[in-house]
């Protein structure tokens, strides 16, 4: 589990702007697991991101998997 800390780092080394709609991610963020992988906390594999965004990205019981827009 990551900390209020933790999590305010992601956001600001991204300069507080979500990486997918370039809106800012000052209040309210989902931190996203880039490998899909929820215990894997690594720095590199985490970014903070707007929950429409995160929706987006992250597969849903029952629907396909939608293609990620990042190069990772």
């Amino acid at each position: 589990m990551l900390t209020k800390k933790q999590k305010d780092e992601i956001r600001r080394d991204q300069g507080w702007e979500c990486p997918l709609c370039r809106r800012s991610i000052k209040s309210g963020s989902h931190i996203h697991h880039k490998d899909g992988n929820k215990n894997n906390n690594k720095r590199s594999n985490l970014i903070a991101i707007h929950k429409k965004c995160h929706d987006k990205i992250t597969p849903r019981p029952g629907r396909p998997k939608r293609k990620s827009p990042f190069a990772w």
